[in-house]
């Protein structure tokens, strides 16, 4: 069987089988016309655009929004290519060039790095041609606004849809860990837990065109100036491979004070009464030796946090009791307000809908059981550390909690007397619950490393950590790695 050549309008041919035949001449379909809304429209009729977003031809008229912009970069004659789109806000970025005219680029990952430099603090990409100069100061324009849609107070109330986009746009995402810190080789450690952290900020945000790819969600919070970002479920060495990321990025978009903090967060854990309850007595044994690493002040912020408010008070140590069941009675009738408690998972008699979890006093302790027993979360929540967007810091902090949630998993299973507990320190913890001697070891000079920093800044009338985030926000300088 043959097939028919033609020649189409601009003079090319085809098979006539592939064509259509409109006002007089040839067109193949799909390349030189385009089905749209069961019309053929020819690509030289004036009436259709191609969509570079879409990645398909769409009638113009039909498509107000479309805009004008870079759309590619052609590095054989380093030229811009320009081209219509439809805005997305969650890609598209503003890009200064050399001749001083600003153009909306589709996407910030096709401009050459060795041409375009990133402005963090404004969100913008300027050609190295251009005599800008970088922003230095973090503004607070950015705070709590800019985004495409709200930012709630906590990550459950997440419209179904925006949540979705952040959960695809951090999988699909292409992550560089070259710069990975050899600390998080060790993630393994963590083992079956899942963990998030919560980082205040006080200036700055991540830009649109990068928030998606983050993993961080960005909330409101009532007693800070800035956004507070939410990292998304973590697991496993890849969770702290990512949380490694998750800081670098806060760090080059964001800034803080003394008056943030940061919280993690740490689930997978068992909630059964025992359980629950040695590792409760196990945080009342550890606190003073958990204290001793923070600031003076952590034991009580209302000392210097704006507001005049204790967040990382100490636990009560009368609800525990030598009797596992008695501790967990005391227990939850503390945390549920002197409320009979209604099981796991039920919903805290000061927050009945999950909506106001400020409004539960019994939260603001150094770690924090109420997630645990109340509501869906399931997380037992460490509230103490000063803020930091340092990865080594944040990934040492998680090691260490994860070792008290094992140790209280091992001595819950062992039926071990909790009166033998009594004297246990952070050190005796670590090396239990690590196997890996060197991990162990790093962990613990961390430790005692931060024990001597905080004596040696109280000397020097420093009681909020001051000093420290100072240092780390001037020359963001990591502890030693291992």
């Amino acid at each position: 069987m043959t097939h028919t050549v033609i020649e189409t309008f601009d003079g090319s041919t085809a098979f006539k089988k592939d064509c259509r035949f409109i006002r007089g001449e040839f067109y193949i379909k799909n390349k030189q016309c385009f089905p749209i809304d069961g019309v053929w429209y020819r690509i030289n009729s004036g009436f259709i655009i191609f969509d570079n977003e879409k990645q398909k031809w769409v009638v113009t008229k039909n498509n107000p929004e479309l805009i004008k912009g870079i759309i590619g970069y052609d590095s054989r004659v380093n030229e811009i290519i320009m081209g219509s789109f439809t805005p997305n806000p969650y890609k598209n970025v503003l890009a200064f060039l050399p001749n001083g005219n600003q153009y909306i680029c589709i996407d910030y990952r096709i401009l050459p790095s060795s041409l375009f430099v990133e402005d963090p603090v404004l969100g913008i990409y300027n050609h190295v041609g251009l005599n800008r100069k970088l922003s230095k100061n973090f503004t607070s324009c950015y705070a709590n606004n800019g985004y495409p849609f709200n930012l709630p107070y906590c990550c459950k109330h997440y419209e179904a849809d925006i949540k979705t986009k952040f959960e695809e746009g951090f999988k699909n995402s292409t992550k560089s860990h070259k710069e990975r810190v050899n600390l998080v080789n060790y993630g393994g450690v963590v083992g079956k837990y899942s963990f998030g952290v919560e980082f205040e900020t006080n200036r700055g945000k991540i830009p649109n065109y990068r928030i998606l790819e983050s993993g961080l969600l960005p909330l409101r919070d009532g007693s800070i100036n800035g956004i507070e970002f939410a990292t998304l479920p973590l697991s496993g060495t890849e969770g702290v491979a990512a949380l490694n990321d998750m800081c670098n990025m806060l760090k080059k978009y964001t800034n803080f004070t003394e008056n943030e903090s940061l919280h993690l967060h740490i689930g997978n854990i068992p909630t059964n009464k025992k359980f629950i309850s040695y590792l409760y007595t196990l945080c009342c044994i550890l606190e003073k030796d958990v204290y001793s690493i923070f600031p003076k002040y952590y034991a009580e912020t209302s000392k210097f946090k704006a507001r005049g408010k204790d967040y990382n008070m100490p636990l009560r140590k009368e609800l525990v009791s030598i009797n596992p069941d008695e501790t967990f009675e005391n227990l939850t009738f503390y945390l549920g307000a002197g409320k009979k408690y209604q099981g796991i998972g039920s919903a805290h008699p000061s927050d009945p809908n999950g909506d106001h979890k400020w409004g539960i006093n019994e939260r603001y302790h150094w770690v924090n059981f109420i997630p645990l027993l109340f509501g869906e979360n399931k997380t037992l929540e460490f509230r103490c550390h000063v803020p930091t967007q340092d990865p080594v810091k944040v990934i040492n902090w998680l090691y260490i909690c994860s070792a008290i949630i094992k140790y209280a998993e091992k001595t819950y299973k062992d039926n071990a007397n909790l009166l033998e507990l009594k004297g246990l320190t952070l050190i005796d913890i670590i090396k239990d619950s690590f196997a890996n001697i060197k991990l162990a070891n790093y962990l613990s000079n961390y430790i005692t490393e931060r024990k001597a920093n905080r004596k040696f800044d109280e000397l020097g009338g420093d009681y909020t950590g001051r000093n420290e985030i100072s240092v780390e926000l001037a020359n963001r300088i990591f502890y030693k790695d291992i």
